[in-house]
């Protein structure tokens, strides 16, 4: 979202003008979207030469590795271009706490979780996969917590702790053991970030 767009999303917000909201949404979605198409576009069709401008050895196995890793790689800006709007768009409509979550499901816990688990199934295609793979999820997860916490009138936290539940030991156990090693660290900074923003919502008037 643009600058403009913001603060005109924030106003329509403020005055409950759900429909100024949903236009602003859909010409962020259409653009974002746009964009993340025209860059992938051009890395796919010209990987060979952005990876030869930082070849300077012109080794023949950085090129195997890097030319195809690179267009899978970027495979992962169209989903991430749909997260990025959507997360500001619940930042700016006061809905940081869902906003949080996106960003920490895509920036930390999907992210390492696709990294061990892709790498260890697919080598190092799977390093390169794990990018798209965390937006793809990320994008997929909030779209189907999101509604079904809406339709059921729960907090969309709930959903999100659901998800991990059910990706965790307990039910399907698709983590790998390297994540929940550091889980206990995940979950204080998960804290952290939930209460902080919490503590930012609470009206003190």
């Amino acid at each position: 979202m643009t600058i403009l767009e913001t603060k005109d999303l924030k106003k329509y917000y403020g005055s409950g003008d759900t429909q100024g909201q949903s236009r602003i949404y859909r010409h962020s979605m259409f653009i974002g979207l746009c964009v993340s198409a025209v860059v992938v576009a051009v890395v796919v069709t010209f990987a060979g030469t952005l990876v030869a401008v930082f070849n300077s050895q012109h080794s023949a196995q950085l090129a195997d590795y890097a030319i195809p890793g690179l267009r899978l790689y970027f495979l992962g800006f169209l989903f991430a271009g749909a997260n990025i709007v959507k997360s500001g768009f619940y930042s700016a409509t006061g809905r940081g706490r869902e906003s949080s979550i996106l960003a920490l499901c895509r920036g930390v816990v999907a992210i390492v979780a696709f990294a061990f688990l892709l790498s260890h199934l697919f080598g190092i295609t799977g390093v390169w996969l794990a990018f798209p793979a965390a937006e793809l999820f990320t994008l997929l997860l909030g779209l189907v917590l999101g509604t079904l916490a809406t339709r059921l009138r729960l907090p969309s936290l709930v959903g999100m702790l659901l998800a991990g539940i059910l990706l965790g030991p307990c039910v399907l156990n698709l983590l790998s053991p390297n994540l929940l090693g550091i889980s206990a660290d995940l979950r204080q900074l998960a804290l952290v970030i939930i209460l902080t923003r919490a503590g930012l919502s609470l009206d003190l008037d």
